[in-house]
């Protein structure tokens, strides 16, 4: 991938993902395609796939005292595809496609019984319905495998002492009777102790975010016999040089596990369906970072991401129309295909 899309944090941060991912992988590091795959992560689904790493197994139901479900939540009512969900723009005149790539990663059997993951990203609500300081949150009875890997900082909260590790984003855990609260935000966010404190463990061991400031915006649960079904690409408008990254991947969440790397997320819609944006701070000339995802089916989100103003990112989401595979290899004809 190219190293415009993002800024140069964000760009360390991705490739610290990268080497998460492939360190659980075992296969990653003989297949003799590996050198062609995207070299840093996008703004989303790579990252978001490293958040599912690093919040290890949990086995806890998560819950919310907050009723509401934003409209963004709901889920898209078409059936899911077979396997992969393959996307391209309705109209390719003026843009050039590359450095496609196709990938299915199946669990792992010798795990035995399958387990959950589960959480949920929470934020403040704002008047004009977007959420700010985004948090993602997870529970399990152990601490995620590397954590603090590089040293951790405690620090004492009013819900009692807490260790952060800041070797991957920034996280901030806290054991709770014989459950481990991990949360996960952008470094620096102001409200991180704040939404420790709003979240308490039931006596049947479940989470539960209580009455206050945070809201949760989206839960998520994942199964470990998932099988990931990732597509990937680029498309470069050649009129203005902007490039946008187009991923499409298995998953029920259309926001709970990428968002967190963000400023900002707020409900929109690409033709017609319900859909998020999200907005971070990046390098001139545009200064900002925008992604916008929605769930294309009950199991399948696409992501469309760029160093880019957020109406320009909406306006390449809005071209984009489910293809055959046959299209989409067309399309990208040296496409890396992994199975």
């Amino acid at each position: 991938m190219r190293s415009d899309i993002s800024d140069p944090d964000f760009e360390q941060l991705v490739r610290r993902t990268l080497a998460d991912v492939a360190a659980t992988s075992p296969e990653s590091t003989t297949d003799p395609d590996v050198a062609r795959r995207p070299k840093i992560g996008s703004t989303w689904l790579l990252v978001a796939a490293a958040l599912l790493v690093v919040a290890g197994i949990g086995a806890l139901v998560v819950t919310q005292r907050q009723a509401d479900t934003p409209p963004a939540a709901q889920h898209a009512s078409r059936i899911d595809p077979v396997a992969h969900l393959f996307v391209l723009p309705n109209d390719s005149e003026g843009l050039v496609l590359s450095n496609g790539w196709v990938s299915t990663v199946h669990p792992d059997e010798t795990e035995g019984l399958a387990q959950e993951r589960v959480g949920f990203l929470m934020g403040i609500e704002l008047r004009d319905g977007a959420y700010s300081d985004l948090v993602q949150v997870t529970a399990s009875d152990a601490l995620p495998d590397g954590f603090g890997t590089d040293g951790v900082t405690e620090i004492d909260t009013p819900t009692g002492p807490a260790v952060v590790d800041s070797s991957f984003m920034y996280r901030l855990a806290q054991e709770r009777g014989d459950v481990w609260l991990l949360l996960t935000a952008q470094e620096g966010t102001p409200r991180l102790v704040d939404a420790l404190g709003q979240i308490t463990i039931s006596s049947e061991g479940q989470a539960v975010l209580d009455d206050g400031p945070m809201t949760v915006i989206e839960a998520f649960e994942r199964s470990s016999n998932t099988v990931d079904y990732t597509t990937y690409y680029e498309v470069t408008d050649v009129a203005t040089g902007t490039m946008f990254v187009v991923e499409t991947a298995t998953s029920s969440s259309v926001v709970a596990l990428g968002a967190s790397t963000f400023d900002a997320a707020q409900p929109t819609t690409v033709n017609g369906t319900p859909a998020w944006i999200a907005t971070r701070d990046g390098d001139p000339p545009n200064g900002v970072n925008a992604a916008v995802v929605w769930q294309a089916t009950p199991n399948r989100i696409v992501a469309i991401s760029a160093h880019a103003h957020t109406d320009v990112v909406t306006a390449m989401a809005e071209r984009l129309q489910e293809v055959s595979v046959e299209r989409w290899t067309t399309a990208l004809p040296e496409a890396t295909i992994e199975d």
